[in-house]
C-alpha cells in the first residue's frame, strides 16, 4: 500500500500539465449531494513542487544575468496570423522573453518548436480581440507550470479583465497577473530595452453600450528600442594596465571600473570600445478605418520616420504590422509606411498569410496515411506555400513561423528555418523500421479484403479535430469531433483550443467556410477549458461565412463567460441560441417543447439525448440519433457511468474517453476519468457495435496502449481516433486490424510506453 502511495504521489510531483478548468457552486449528480466543488484534470502541485520549480527557475535567470549587454536579442515569428493560426510574435534575448500578442494556437506552436518559456515575463497586446487573446489560458498554465512567478500584461486598458474572467476555469493560483499601467507615451524599461506606449482610440461613435459595461475599444502600438550594446574587451589595453585573467576582466566588460591591489584604478572607458546604439522596432495595429486618421496623424510616430529622425540610429531597423489587411490597403496607410523610408523592413502578421506554423502534424500525417489513404488523408498543403501580392511594396514580407529579425549584435532578417513539408523524409522514418513494410502489406490485404464487403456510404462521417487531453501536443490538439451527418448538416461535439484552426488544416482556407457553414449546433459536454476555448474564434469565423442560427447545447453556466466577452471585447451572441443541456436529460419530456424540433431539424437528425456522467458537476454524456436510426454515442470526460450505459444501448458507435494507461487506475478515479479498458468494458456493456477511444494523455499521444493480455479476445470492435481522421459508419470495422502496424510505425514511442509501464510495476510490486 505504501509502494502504490509514494508511487502515486511522484506522479503528481512529475505530470502537472493540466490543472482545473472550472470551478463552481454545485451538485454532485452521482450521490446527489451538494459541495463546494474545485476540479482539477491534473492533481493541485504540491508546495515543495511549486518552489522547486520557481528555484529552478531563479538558477536561470541569475545565470542569464551575466550575458546582460552583450546579449544576442531576435524577433521570431511563432504564429503568422494566417487563418486558423494564432497572431504571436516572441522576442527572444539571454535574459528575457516576450510575446507580443498571443492568439488561439499559440501555446501548441511554442511546443512545436521548443520556445522555452521559462523567461517570459512580459505580454504586449495590441487590441483586446480573441485574435490577440485566445491563447492566453493555455499560455498561462504553461508559464505556471514551468516556476514562472508572475506575469505582466501590457495593453489597452480593460485587457486585463479577460486574465481575471479566465480565473473562473483556469486555476492559476501560482501565477500572478499584473497589469501594467499604459498610459500615453509613457514608458517600460528593464534590462533589455524601452518600450513607448502609443494608445489610440477609435473615431467611431461609442454605440455599443449598456448600464454597466462598454466595450474595449481603445488600441495599443509599441515603439521599442533596445538599449545601447556594450563595446568589446580590449584584452591587450587590459594587459597593458596590468588586469589579470580572472573577475576584473568581466567587471570591466559589464561596464564596471575596477581597482587593482596596488590601488590602480582601471577606468572601462579606457579598455572597451565604443558601445552601439540599440536598433528600434515598432509593433503596430489598426483595427479598423475607424482608427486609421488619429493613427497615421499620432506625433509618437514622426520623430521615427524619415522626415523626423535627429539620428540615423532611430529609423527603425522593422515594423510589425498586425493591421487588418483591408487597412493596409487603404492610401493613407501606404503612405504612412512610406514615410519610414526604404531602410525600415515591415513584417505583416495578418489574415492573408498562408503559413500555419506546423510541420509536426503533416508529418504524422503523412505516417498514417500509408494505413488508409481516406481514413488518413492528407492535409491541406496551402500554408506551405508562400504568400505574394503583387501590390505588396519591397520592403514588405508576408510572416511565416520562423522568420527572425536578429536586432543585436548585428541587424539581420533570417529565414533559414523556413518550414518545409519533406514527405520522402517521413516515409523513411517509418519505411526503415525493421518489419513494418511486411506488417504494412498484411494489413492493407486485410482491409482490402474486408473493404469488399462493406457498404460504400460516405456519411455519417466522422472527422476527428482533437483526440488529446489537458493541453495538445505536436500531434493531438484538445478535445473537438465533428460528426457531419450529410453533405449539408454537422454537430460539433466539444470545440477545444484550435478547432478552427484543426478544420483548415484538413479543408484549406477556401473550403473551410463551406465545413463551418453545415455546422448547425455545437455540443459542450463540460466546462473544462480544454472543451470549450474554441468556441468563440468559431463563434467568430462561422459569422464570415453564414447568417444561419446556430445551436448551443451546453451547460448552463457557460453563459456568464460568452455574455461577458461579448459585452467588454467582441460581439458573438447575435446568432447564437444557447439551450441548456439539462433540457435534453433523458428522463426529460421533450414531446411539448417546440425547442427540440428545431434542434432536430436544423441537424436533420431524429433525436438527441443526454445524461450526467461522473466527471465534475454539469458533466453530460451525449446520444444523437439520425433519421435511419443510427446511434452515435459520445463519453465527454468520465469515469465509467451507469448513465452513460443506459443510454448507448445498442448504439453504432461509442467514442469514449481513455485517457489513463491501465495500470493507473487509482489516479484515473481521482482526476475522474477512464483507463483505457474501462472504456473498452463501457462499450461492451451497452453492446455497442463499435468503441472509438479518444482523449489520451499527452504522455502516450503518439500511440496508447492497448491492453495485451493474450486471455482477452481480439478487439476487432475497438478503434484508436487519430487527429485528422475521417471515418464513416460504414469504415469502422477497417480501424482495428491497424493496431500491429501502428505499433511499429510508432515503435520508439511504443517501446518507451511498455518500459515506463513495466517501471511502474516494479515500484508497486515492491
Amino acid at each position: 500500500m505504501r509502494s502504490n502511495v509514494c508511487s502515486f504521489v511522484r506522479y503528481m510531483q512529475r505530470d502537472y500539465h493540466k490543472l482545473l478548468l472550472f470551478s463552481i457552486r454545485g451538485r454532485n449528480f452521482q450521490q446527489n449531494v451538494p459541495v463546494r466543488y474545485v476540479k482539477t484534470d491534473r492533481m493541485p502541485r504540491s508546495t515543495s513542487h511549486v518552489l522547486n520549480m520557481q528555484r529552478v527557475r531563479q538558477k536561470i535567470m541569475e545565470k542569464s544575468v551575466k550575458h546582460l549587454g552583450n546579449t544576442q536579442v531576435s524577433l521570431q515569428i511563432l504564429g503568422s496570423g494566417a487563418r486558423g493560426t494564432p497572431r504571436c510574435v516572441y522576442l527572444m534575448t539571454h535574459h528575457s522573453k516576450y510575446v507580443f500578442n498571443c492568439g488561439e494556437g499559440s501555446q501548441r506552436l511554442a511546443h512545436e518548436h521548443k520556445c522555452r518559456l521559462v523567461k517570459l515575463e512580459h505580454i504586449f497586446v495590441t487590441s483586446a480581440s480573441w485574435n490577440n487573446l485566445g491563447g492566453v489560458p493555455g499560455m498561462l498554465l504553461t508559464l505556471q507550470n514551468v516556476g514562472v512567478p508572475g506575469i505582466n500584461v501590457h495593453g489597452p486598458k480593460g485587457s486585463i479583465e479577460i486574465f481575471n474572467a479566465l480565473k473562473r476555469f483556469v486555476q492559476l493560483t501560482d501565477l500572478k497577473i499584473h497589469e501594467a499601467k499604459c498610459d500615453e507615451l509613457k514608458t517600460f524599461q528593464d534590462q533589455v530595452m524601452t518600450v513607448m506606449y502609443v494608445p489610440k482610440e477609435s473615431k467611431a461613435p461609442k454605440i455599443e453600450r449598456t448600464p454597466n459595461n462598454e466595450r474595449i475599444s481603445s488600441v495599443m502600438s509599441y515603439i521599442c528600442k533596445l538599449h545601447p550594446r556594450a563595446g568589446k574587451l580590449d584584452l591587450a589595453k587590459c594587459v597593458e594596465k596590468g588586469v589579470k585573467p580572472g573577475r576584473d576582466l568581466g567587471q570591466l566588460k559589464a561596464g564596471h571600473d575596477v581597482t587593482l591591489p596596488d590601488g590602480t584604478v582601471v577606468f572601462s572607458k579606457d579598455v572597451l570600445s565604443s558601445s552601439t546604439p540599440g536598433p528600434v522596432f515598432l509593433v503596430v495595429e489598426c483595427p479598423s478605418e475607424d482608427y486609421l486618421e488619429p493613427f497615421v496623424s499620432q506625433p509618437a510616430f514622426t520623430k521615427y520616420q524619415t522626415g523626423g529622425v535627429s539620428s540615423a540610429d532611430d529609423i527603425p531597423y522593422c515594423i510589425v504590422h498586425f493591421t487588418p489587411q483591408n487597412v493596409m490597403d487603404d492610401p493613407r496607410y501606404v503612405d504612412w509606411m512610406g514615410k519610414f523610408g526604404l531602410n525600415t523592413r515591415h513584417i505583416v502578421v495578418n489574415e492573408e498569410n498562408e503559413c500555419m506554423g506546423t510541420e509536426a502534424v503533416h508529418r504524422h500525417q503523412h505516417k498514417l496515411h500509408t494505413l488508409h489513404p481516406d481514413i488518413f488523408p492528407f492535409l491541406n498543403e496551402d500554408s506551405f506555400k508562400k504568400r505574394t501580392r503583387p501590390e505588396d511594396l519591397p520592403v514588405i514580407h508576408r510572416a511565416r513561423t520562423l522568420d527572425t529579425v536578429h536586432l543585436q549584435p548585428e541587424l539581420l532578417f533570417d529565414k533559414k528555418k523556413e518550414l518545409l513539408l519533406q514527405p520522402e523524409e517521413y516515409l523513411n522514418e517509418i519505411f526503415e523500421t525493421e518489419g513494418f513494410l511486411d506488417e504494412l502489406a498484411e494489413v492493407q490485404t486485410i482491409l482490402s479484403n474486408r473493404e469488399k464487403s462493406l457498404p460504400k456510404n460516405e456519411y455519417p462521417k466522422i472527422v476527428m479535430l482533437g483526440t488529446g487531453c489537458s493541453i495538445p501536443s505536436k500531434v493531438r490538439n484538445t478535445s473537438g469531433i465533428l460528426v457531419r451527418v450529410d453533405e449539408n448538416h454537422s454537430i460539433l461535439l466539444d470545440c477545444g483550443e484550435g478547432t478552427f484552426g484543426q478544420i483548415v488544416r484538413i479543408y484549406g482556407r477556401s473550403e473551410a467556410d463551406n465545413i463551418v457553414k453545415t455546422i448547425k449546433a455545437v455540443y459542450v459536454s463540460h466546462l473544462h477549458a480544454d472543451h470549450h476555448m474554441g468556441l468563440i474564434n468559431l463563434l467568430k469565423e462561422r459569422e464570415k461565412a453564414t447568417q444561419d442560427l446556430l445551436y448551443l447545447l451546453a451547460p448552463k453556466h457557460i453563459a456568464s463567460w460568452l455574455q461577458m466577452y461579448h459585452k467588454r471585447f467582441e460581439p458573438i451572441l447575435h446568432r447564437m441560441r444557447h439551450v441548456y443541456n439539462s433540457e435534453f436529460l433523458m428522463d426529460v419530456d421533450q414531446s411539448k417543447e417546440p425547442v427540440y424540433a428545431d434542434v432536430y431539424a436544423a441537424l436533420n437528425v431524429q433525436a438527441i439525448t443526454m445524461v450526467h456522467v461522473r466527471h465534475c458537476p454539469y458533466s453530460y454524456g451525449i446520444s444523437v440519433i439520425l433519421r435511419d436510426g443510427k446511434k452515435i454515442v459520445y463519453s465527454g470526460d468520465t469515469l465509467p457511468s451507469e448513465n452513460l450505459v443506459r443510454l448507448g444501448q445498442d448504439c453504432d458507435l461509442l467514442i469514449h474517453e481513455a485517457t489513463m494507461e491501465d495500470d493507473l487506475l487509482e489516479e484515473a478515479k481521482v482526476k475522474q476519468h477512464s483507463t483505457v479498458s474501462q472504456a473498452i468494458q463501457v462499450g461492451k456493456q451497452m453492446q455497442a457495435k463499435f468503441t472509438l477511444l479518444t482523449h489520451f494523455s499527452q504522455r502516450y499521444s503518439v500511440i496508447p496502449q492497448l491492453p495485451q493480455d493474450e486471455n482477452r479476445p481480439k478487439f476487432d470492435d475497438v478503434g484508436i481516433a487519430y487527429d485528422n481522421m475521417h471515418i464513416s459508419l460504414s469504415q469502422l470495422p477497417l480501424l482495428s486490424p491497424m493496431y500491429p502496424a501502428l505499433k511499429l510505425m510508432f515503435n520508439k514511442h511504443y517501446v518507451g510506453l511498455e518500459a515506463k509501464a513495466a517501471k511502474r510495476q516494479r515500484r508497486v510490486a515492491d
